[in-house]
């Protein structure tokens, strides 16, 4: 009984701390966070396949604009984002798309690029936006305000510690999903 008492005593005070932490707090920490390049492992999960499909490599951030992914498991590949520009390399082959020309490529994107720059504003364009947590261990779902416009998109759904987001998790309609896990920080 006495640690039920205890416990119950606990809860009010860890709600006031994370009632301090609200959206813009969680969007200041990530907009102070620096550029940074880390290490990636992502694994999809799809309805055709008995096994999920696993990727290894390295993602760069260079705000406020440029992000890359570098894949090296099970291929190498490169996605690089700078501006309106998505350059795409495999086998040697290079591919460039504009965004603007690819609506759902830059909403899906340009999500991820706005949740590591802070901006608010940007996501709330796109997204109803939902989180929890305190600044040592928070969550950030992002749902499509238009699901006509991402239609393939159910909720990105982030977790971080800081300033830094650890996991990104991409729910489709579908049931398909990956999950990024991010970290291994890298010079």
């Amino acid at each position: 009984m006495l640690a039920v008492a205890a416990w119950l005593a606990v809860v009010p005070a860890c709600a006031v701390f994370a009632a301090g932490f609200d959206l813009n707090a969680l969007m200041a920490l990530l907009a102070d966070h620096p550029q940074g390049r880390v290490g990636f492992v992502e694994t999809r999960y799809l309805a055709l396949l008995d096994r999920p499909i696993a990727a290894r490599g390295e993602l760069v951030y260079l705000p406020p604009d440029r992000l890359e992914r570098h894949t090296q498991v099970p291929r190498q590949e490169s996605a690089i984002l700078a501006g309106d520009t998505l350059t795409l390399i495999h086998d040697g082959r290079r591919r460039e798309l504009s965004l603007s020309e690819h609506p759902e490529v830059a909403l899906l994107i340009g999500s991820l690029r706005a949740v590591l720059g802070g901006d608010r504003d940007a996501l709330e364009r796109d997204f109803s936006l939902n989180h929890a947590g305190t600044p040592e261990a928070w969550i950030l779902d992002l749902l499509p305000r238009d699901p006509e416009a991402l239609p393939m998109l159910r909720r990105i759904h982030l977790v971080g510690r800081g300033g830094q987001v650890e996991l990104v998790e991409t729910i489709e309609t579908d049931g398909d999903r990956s999950v990024i896990e991010i970290g291994d920080k890298r010079p």
